[in-house]
Protein backbone atom coordinates (compact mmCIF):
# COMPACT_ATOMS: atom_id res chain seq x y z
CA UNK A 1 0.00 0.00 0.00
CA UNK A 2 2.89 2.30 0.70
CA UNK A 3 4.27 1.70 -2.81
CA UNK A 4 0.99 2.66 -4.33
CA UNK A 5 0.92 5.82 -2.20
CA UNK A 6 4.51 6.78 -3.10
CA UNK A 7 4.08 6.21 -6.81
CA UNK A 8 1.85 9.01 -7.87
CA UNK A 9 1.15 9.66 -11.48
CA UNK A 10 2.06 12.85 -13.24
CA UNK A 11 -1.61 13.73 -13.53
CA UNK A 12 -1.89 13.76 -9.73
CA UNK A 13 1.05 16.23 -9.45
CA UNK A 14 -0.21 18.54 -12.16
CA UNK A 15 -3.48 19.04 -10.32
CA UNK A 16 -1.97 20.26 -7.06
CA UNK A 17 1.52 21.75 -7.62
CA UNK A 18 2.84 21.44 -11.19
CA UNK A 19 6.54 22.18 -10.43
CA UNK A 20 6.93 20.52 -7.04
CA UNK A 21 8.72 17.36 -8.14
CA UNK A 22 10.40 18.65 -11.31
CA UNK A 23 13.58 19.89 -9.58
CA UNK A 24 13.14 23.37 -11.05
CA UNK A 25 13.49 26.45 -8.88
CA UNK A 26 10.81 28.28 -10.86
CA UNK A 27 8.31 30.14 -8.74
CA UNK A 28 5.03 30.88 -10.49
CA UNK A 29 4.02 34.54 -10.80
CA UNK A 30 1.42 35.63 -8.28
CA UNK A 31 -0.90 38.35 -9.45
CA UNK A 32 -1.39 39.45 -5.85
CA UNK A 33 2.33 40.19 -5.36
CA UNK A 34 2.50 42.35 -8.53
CA UNK A 35 1.19 45.35 -6.60
CA UNK A 36 3.93 45.09 -3.99
CA UNK A 37 7.24 46.80 -4.84
CA UNK A 38 10.16 44.47 -5.37
CA UNK A 39 13.57 44.88 -3.79
CA UNK A 40 15.18 45.98 -7.08
CA UNK A 41 12.64 48.72 -7.89
CA UNK A 42 13.64 52.22 -6.76
CA UNK A 43 11.09 54.02 -4.64
CA UNK A 44 8.47 55.86 -6.69
CA UNK A 45 8.93 59.09 -4.76
CA UNK A 46 12.54 59.50 -5.97
CA UNK A 47 11.47 59.25 -9.64
CA UNK A 48 8.88 62.01 -9.29
CA UNK A 49 11.06 64.47 -7.36
CA UNK A 50 12.97 66.88 -9.56
CA UNK A 51 16.63 67.39 -8.75
CA UNK A 52 17.82 70.86 -7.80
CA UNK A 53 21.30 70.16 -9.13
CA UNK A 54 22.50 71.91 -12.23
CA UNK A 55 22.38 69.67 -15.30
CA UNK A 56 25.84 68.96 -16.63
CA UNK A 57 26.39 70.08 -20.24
CA UNK A 58 29.87 69.02 -21.32
CA UNK A 59 29.52 70.54 -24.79
CA UNK A 60 29.60 74.03 -23.30
CA UNK A 61 32.66 73.46 -21.14
CA UNK A 62 35.61 75.66 -22.03
CA UNK A 63 37.95 72.71 -22.65
CA UNK A 64 35.41 70.93 -24.87
CA UNK A 65 34.76 74.08 -26.90
CA UNK A 66 38.51 74.62 -27.35
CA UNK A 67 39.01 70.98 -28.37
CA UNK A 68 36.26 71.18 -30.98
CA UNK A 69 37.63 74.44 -32.38
CA UNK A 70 41.18 73.03 -32.49
CA UNK A 71 40.00 69.99 -34.48
CA UNK A 72 38.03 72.25 -36.83
CA UNK A 73 41.08 74.45 -37.43
CA UNK A 74 39.41 77.52 -35.93
CA UNK A 75 40.91 80.07 -33.54
CA UNK A 76 40.75 78.91 -29.92
CA UNK A 77 42.06 79.83 -26.47
CA UNK A 78 44.33 77.44 -24.57
CA UNK A 79 43.99 76.64 -20.87
CA UNK A 80 46.66 79.25 -20.15
CA UNK A 81 44.61 81.91 -22.04
CA UNK A 82 46.91 81.99 -25.06
CA UNK A 83 45.06 82.59 -28.33
CA UNK A 84 46.00 80.19 -31.11
CA UNK A 85 45.21 81.55 -34.58
CA UNK A 86 43.02 79.65 -37.03
CA UNK A 87 44.59 77.29 -39.54
CA UNK A 88 44.69 78.98 -42.89
CA UNK A 89 45.50 77.48 -46.22
CA UNK A 90 48.65 78.62 -47.97
CA UNK A 91 49.74 77.08 -51.27
CA UNK A 92 52.71 74.79 -51.09
CA UNK A 93 56.16 76.25 -51.71
CA UNK A 94 57.88 72.89 -52.01
CA UNK A 95 61.03 73.30 -54.08
CA UNK A 96 61.86 69.66 -54.72
CA UNK A 97 62.67 68.29 -58.16
CA UNK A 98 59.32 66.50 -58.66
CA UNK A 99 57.17 69.66 -59.03
CA UNK A 100 54.19 68.34 -57.11
CA UNK A 101 52.43 71.70 -57.28
CA UNK A 102 51.96 71.12 -61.01
CA UNK A 103 50.46 67.64 -60.46
CA UNK A 104 48.11 68.78 -57.71
CA UNK A 105 46.81 72.27 -58.46
CA UNK A 106 46.17 74.89 -55.77
CA UNK A 107 42.41 74.46 -56.02
CA UNK A 108 42.73 70.74 -55.21
CA UNK A 109 45.18 71.48 -52.38
CA UNK A 110 42.64 73.88 -50.85
CA UNK A 111 39.89 71.26 -51.15
CA UNK A 112 42.08 68.67 -49.36
CA UNK A 113 42.82 71.16 -46.59
CA UNK A 114 39.14 72.04 -46.13
CA UNK A 115 38.09 68.38 -46.14
CA UNK A 116 40.60 67.51 -43.42
CA UNK A 117 39.31 70.23 -41.09
CA UNK A 118 35.67 69.55 -41.92
CA UNK A 119 36.00 66.17 -40.19
CA UNK A 120 36.06 68.02 -36.81
CA UNK A 121 36.98 64.91 -34.85
CA UNK A 122 40.52 63.89 -33.98
CA UNK A 123 39.80 60.19 -34.51
CA UNK A 124 38.35 60.76 -38.00
CA UNK A 125 41.23 63.06 -38.91
CA UNK A 126 43.76 60.47 -37.77
CA UNK A 127 41.99 57.73 -39.74
CA UNK A 128 42.04 59.97 -42.82
CA UNK A 129 45.79 60.55 -42.41
CA UNK A 130 46.44 56.84 -41.99
CA UNK A 131 44.59 56.19 -45.24
CA UNK A 132 46.94 58.63 -47.03
CA UNK A 133 50.21 57.39 -45.49
CA UNK A 134 51.57 53.98 -46.43
CA UNK A 135 54.30 52.35 -44.36
CA UNK A 136 56.62 49.90 -46.12
CA UNK A 137 59.89 48.17 -45.35
CA UNK A 138 62.97 50.06 -46.52
CA UNK A 139 64.37 48.91 -49.85
CA UNK A 140 68.12 49.53 -49.49
CA UNK A 141 70.74 49.64 -46.78
CA UNK A 142 73.86 51.72 -47.34
CA UNK A 143 75.56 51.17 -43.99
CA UNK A 144 77.11 47.78 -44.66
CA UNK A 145 77.30 45.58 -41.57
CA UNK A 146 76.08 48.21 -39.12
CA UNK A 147 72.51 47.94 -37.94
CA UNK A 148 70.50 50.97 -39.00
CA UNK A 149 67.71 52.22 -36.72
CA UNK A 150 65.44 53.01 -39.63
CA UNK A 151 63.46 49.98 -40.73
CA UNK A 152 60.41 51.50 -42.44
CA UNK A 153 59.71 54.04 -45.18
CA UNK A 154 56.65 56.26 -45.19
CA UNK A 155 55.04 57.03 -48.52
CA UNK A 156 52.74 60.07 -48.60
CA UNK A 157 49.89 59.92 -51.11
CA UNK A 158 47.47 62.65 -52.19
CA UNK A 159 44.66 62.44 -54.74
CA UNK A 160 45.31 64.57 -57.82
CA UNK A 161 42.72 66.32 -60.00
CA UNK A 162 41.62 62.94 -61.47
CA UNK A 163 41.37 61.30 -58.00
CA UNK A 164 44.38 59.10 -58.73
CA UNK A 165 46.75 58.78 -55.78
CA UNK A 166 50.08 60.53 -56.35
CA UNK A 167 53.21 60.05 -54.30
CA UNK A 168 54.34 63.37 -52.79
CA UNK A 169 57.07 64.52 -50.45
CA UNK A 170 56.47 65.03 -46.74
CA UNK A 171 56.73 68.84 -47.00
CA UNK A 172 54.09 69.02 -49.71
CA UNK A 173 51.82 66.59 -47.82
CA UNK A 174 51.98 68.62 -44.61
CA UNK A 175 51.44 71.86 -46.49
CA UNK A 176 48.31 70.56 -48.22
CA UNK A 177 46.69 68.90 -45.24
CA UNK A 178 47.47 71.12 -42.27
CA UNK A 179 48.63 74.37 -43.79
CA UNK A 180 52.09 73.71 -42.35
CA UNK A 181 54.89 75.17 -44.42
Amino acid sequence: MEDAHRCSTSSDLSDSEPFQESGSEFVPFDEESADEPSVTDPPKASRDVKSRKRVRNEKKWRRSVAKKKRCAGEEYTTRSNRVVPAKTFSPCVCSCKHHYKNMIPEKRQRALHQYFYSLENFDFQTAHLFSLIKVENKLRTYTGNLQSRREKTRIFLLPDKNDAERKVCKTFFLSCISGYS
